[in-house]
Protein backbone atom coordinates (compact mmCIF):
# COMPACT_ATOMS: atom_id res chain seq x y z
CA UNK A 1 0.00 0.00 0.00
CA UNK A 2 1.30 3.42 -1.43
CA UNK A 3 2.89 5.22 2.06
CA UNK A 4 3.31 2.38 4.31
CA UNK A 5 5.94 -0.09 4.86
CA UNK A 6 5.61 -3.79 3.88
CA UNK A 7 7.86 -6.43 4.92
CA UNK A 8 8.91 -8.71 1.73
CA UNK A 9 10.64 -11.93 1.59
CA UNK A 10 11.81 -14.20 -0.46
CA UNK A 11 13.44 -17.73 -1.00
CA UNK A 12 15.61 -19.12 -3.39
CA UNK A 13 16.15 -23.30 -2.80
CA UNK A 14 18.45 -23.62 -5.91
CA UNK A 15 15.92 -24.88 -8.62
CA UNK A 16 15.79 -22.48 -11.43
CA UNK A 17 12.82 -24.61 -12.59
CA UNK A 18 10.48 -23.27 -9.77
CA UNK A 19 11.79 -23.62 -6.32
CA UNK A 20 10.86 -19.86 -4.89
CA UNK A 21 8.27 -18.06 -2.44
CA UNK A 22 7.58 -15.41 -2.20
CA UNK A 23 6.09 -13.67 1.76
CA UNK A 24 4.12 -10.19 2.27
CA UNK A 25 3.85 -9.46 5.96
CA UNK A 26 4.76 -12.34 7.16
CA UNK A 27 2.21 -14.69 4.80
CA UNK A 28 3.10 -16.42 1.43
CA UNK A 29 1.61 -14.75 -1.91
CA UNK A 30 1.37 -16.33 -5.38
CA UNK A 31 4.50 -15.59 -7.30
CA UNK A 32 5.20 -15.16 -10.61
CA UNK A 33 8.82 -15.02 -11.64
CA UNK A 34 10.83 -14.82 -15.27
CA UNK A 35 14.39 -15.64 -15.66
CA UNK A 36 16.56 -12.31 -15.89
CA UNK A 37 17.91 -12.14 -18.33
CA UNK A 38 16.22 -15.34 -20.25
CA UNK A 39 18.37 -18.33 -19.92
CA UNK A 40 20.59 -17.30 -16.77
CA UNK A 41 23.56 -14.97 -17.10
CA UNK A 42 26.71 -15.90 -19.44
CA UNK A 43 29.40 -17.27 -17.71
CA UNK A 44 27.99 -17.63 -14.26
CA UNK A 45 26.34 -21.57 -14.99
CA UNK A 46 22.97 -20.58 -14.17
CA UNK A 47 24.09 -20.25 -10.52
CA UNK A 48 22.68 -16.77 -9.77
CA UNK A 49 19.47 -16.90 -8.19
CA UNK A 50 16.57 -14.88 -10.24
CA UNK A 51 16.12 -11.29 -10.37
CA UNK A 52 13.20 -9.68 -8.09
CA UNK A 53 11.62 -6.03 -8.53
CA UNK A 54 9.71 -5.09 -5.90
CA UNK A 55 7.80 -1.73 -6.07
CA UNK A 56 5.40 0.19 -8.92
CA UNK A 57 6.84 0.47 -12.00
CA UNK A 58 6.86 4.05 -13.32
CA UNK A 59 6.36 4.12 -17.09
CA UNK A 60 7.27 7.71 -17.37
CA UNK A 61 10.75 7.34 -15.00
CA UNK A 62 11.00 3.82 -16.68
CA UNK A 63 12.13 2.02 -12.83
CA UNK A 64 10.44 1.16 -9.84
CA UNK A 65 9.47 3.43 -7.20
CA UNK A 66 10.70 1.90 -4.35
CA UNK A 67 12.06 3.01 -0.65
CA UNK A 68 13.55 0.20 0.78
CA UNK A 69 13.91 0.71 4.86
CA UNK A 70 15.98 -2.75 5.93
CA UNK A 71 17.49 -5.36 3.74
CA UNK A 72 19.23 -9.03 5.18
CA UNK A 73 20.51 -11.56 3.40
CA UNK A 74 20.49 -14.93 4.94
CA UNK A 75 23.05 -17.80 3.89
CA UNK A 76 20.06 -20.85 4.45
CA UNK A 77 16.34 -21.27 3.31
CA UNK A 78 14.49 -19.85 5.86
CA UNK A 79 11.00 -21.57 6.88
CA UNK A 80 7.78 -20.02 6.38
CA UNK A 81 7.47 -20.32 10.34
CA UNK A 82 11.23 -18.08 10.59
CA UNK A 83 9.79 -15.47 8.18
CA UNK A 84 6.94 -14.80 10.15
CA UNK A 85 8.46 -14.57 12.98
CA UNK A 86 10.97 -11.48 11.38
CA UNK A 87 8.39 -10.15 10.23
CA UNK A 88 6.63 -9.68 14.13
CA UNK A 89 9.89 -9.00 15.45
CA UNK A 90 10.07 -5.79 12.56
CA UNK A 91 6.32 -4.70 13.32
CA UNK A 92 6.80 -3.59 16.97
CA UNK A 93 8.63 -0.62 16.05
CA UNK A 94 6.78 2.46 16.60
CA UNK A 95 6.84 4.87 13.68
CA UNK A 96 7.49 8.81 14.22
CA UNK A 97 4.30 10.82 12.36
CA UNK A 98 3.44 14.30 12.44
CA UNK A 99 0.66 15.76 13.99
CA UNK A 100 -0.78 19.48 14.24
CA UNK A 101 -2.73 20.45 17.60
CA UNK A 102 -5.45 22.45 16.94
CA UNK A 103 -4.09 23.51 13.09
CA UNK A 104 -3.99 27.24 11.68
CA UNK A 105 -3.33 27.99 15.39
CA UNK A 106 -0.40 29.20 16.89
CA UNK A 107 0.37 28.72 20.04
CA UNK A 108 -1.78 26.02 20.00
CA UNK A 109 -4.10 27.01 23.14
CA UNK A 110 -6.17 24.41 24.64
CA UNK A 111 -8.19 25.34 27.62
CA UNK A 112 -8.21 22.05 29.97
CA UNK A 113 -11.95 22.68 31.48
CA UNK A 114 -13.02 23.39 28.11
CA UNK A 115 -16.20 20.58 27.47
CA UNK A 116 -15.46 20.96 23.43
CA UNK A 117 -13.04 19.12 21.35
CA UNK A 118 -9.76 19.34 20.41
CA UNK A 119 -8.99 19.29 16.51
CA UNK A 120 -5.50 17.28 15.78
CA UNK A 121 -4.09 16.18 12.45
CA UNK A 122 -1.77 13.92 11.48
CA UNK A 123 0.24 14.90 8.50
CA UNK A 124 0.70 13.19 5.16
CA UNK A 125 3.76 13.77 3.84
CA UNK A 126 6.32 11.44 1.46
CA UNK A 127 7.47 9.18 3.65
CA UNK A 128 3.52 8.75 5.66
CA UNK A 129 0.04 8.16 4.50
CA UNK A 130 -2.26 9.79 7.01
CA UNK A 131 -5.10 7.46 4.84
CA UNK A 132 -3.14 4.39 6.71
CA UNK A 133 -4.36 4.99 9.90
CA UNK A 134 -6.89 2.97 11.63
CA UNK A 135 -9.40 5.68 13.32
CA UNK A 136 -10.44 3.37 15.99
CA UNK A 137 -6.94 2.92 17.67
CA UNK A 138 -6.09 6.53 17.80
CA UNK A 139 -5.50 8.18 21.44
CA UNK A 140 -4.52 11.41 22.11
CA UNK A 141 -4.07 13.55 25.38
CA UNK A 142 -0.92 14.30 27.76
CA UNK A 143 0.74 10.68 27.57
CA UNK A 144 -1.09 9.62 24.07
CA UNK A 145 -3.53 6.76 25.74
CA UNK A 146 -6.46 9.04 27.34
CA UNK A 147 -9.07 9.87 24.55
CA UNK A 148 -10.23 8.34 21.73
CA UNK A 149 -11.50 10.06 18.85
CA UNK A 150 -14.92 11.47 18.93
CA UNK A 151 -14.71 11.61 15.01
CA UNK A 152 -11.93 11.63 12.00
CA UNK A 153 -11.78 12.88 8.17
CA UNK A 154 -9.27 13.43 5.55
CA UNK A 155 -8.72 16.63 4.45
CA UNK A 156 -5.99 18.96 3.38
CA UNK A 157 -5.22 20.79 6.42
CA UNK A 158 -1.86 21.92 5.62
CA UNK A 159 -2.44 23.16 1.86
CA UNK A 160 0.20 21.10 0.56
CA UNK A 161 -2.26 19.43 -2.01
CA UNK A 162 -2.59 15.68 0.05
CA UNK A 163 -5.08 14.74 2.34
CA UNK A 164 -4.73 14.40 6.07
CA UNK A 165 -6.35 12.71 8.81
CA UNK A 166 -8.33 15.15 11.38
CA UNK A 167 -9.31 14.12 14.22
CA UNK A 168 -11.60 15.98 17.22
CA UNK A 169 -11.28 14.65 20.98
CA UNK A 170 -13.50 15.69 23.76
CA UNK A 171 -11.22 18.30 25.65
CA UNK A 172 -11.69 16.94 29.37
CA UNK A 173 -10.99 13.11 28.35
CA UNK A 174 -6.95 14.31 27.24
CA UNK A 175 -6.04 14.51 30.86
CA UNK A 176 -3.79 17.83 29.75
CA UNK A 177 -3.17 19.62 32.90
CA UNK A 178 -2.59 22.92 33.69
CA UNK A 179 0.66 23.80 32.66
CA UNK A 180 1.38 21.08 30.23
CA UNK A 181 3.19 22.10 27.36
CA UNK A 182 3.34 19.41 25.11
CA UNK A 183 0.75 16.55 24.13
CA UNK A 184 0.99 13.05 22.31
CA UNK A 185 -1.26 10.40 19.88
CA UNK A 186 -0.76 7.31 19.54
CA UNK A 187 -2.42 4.86 17.14
CA UNK A 188 -2.02 2.08 14.43
CA UNK A 189 -2.04 1.86 10.97
CA UNK A 190 -4.61 -0.99 9.37
CA UNK A 191 -1.83 -3.10 8.78
CA UNK A 192 -0.26 -3.26 12.35
CA UNK A 193 2.01 -0.57 12.46
CA UNK A 194 2.04 1.25 15.78
CA UNK A 195 2.93 4.73 15.41
CA UNK A 196 3.23 8.03 17.80
CA UNK A 197 3.50 12.04 17.45
CA UNK A 198 3.85 15.05 19.97
CA UNK A 199 2.74 18.42 19.54
CA UNK A 200 3.37 21.94 21.68
CA UNK A 201 0.52 22.63 23.71
CA UNK A 202 -0.06 25.83 25.66
CA UNK A 203 -2.71 25.43 28.46
CA UNK A 204 -5.43 28.54 28.81
CA UNK A 205 -8.00 29.64 31.48
CA UNK A 206 -6.45 28.07 34.34
CA UNK A 207 -6.14 31.21 36.54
Amino acid sequence: MPGSWTHVAVTWDGDRSGGIRCYRNGSEVPTSVALDPPGGFAGLNDTVPLSFRIGTFNNVAGNYDVRIDHLSVWKGVLTAEQINADFLATTTTTMTVAIDIKPGSNPNSVNPRNKGVVPVAILTDNTFDAATVDAATVRFGATGTEAAAVRSSLEDVDGDGDADRLFHFNTQATGIRCGDTAAALTGETFDGHMIQGTDSVKTAGCK
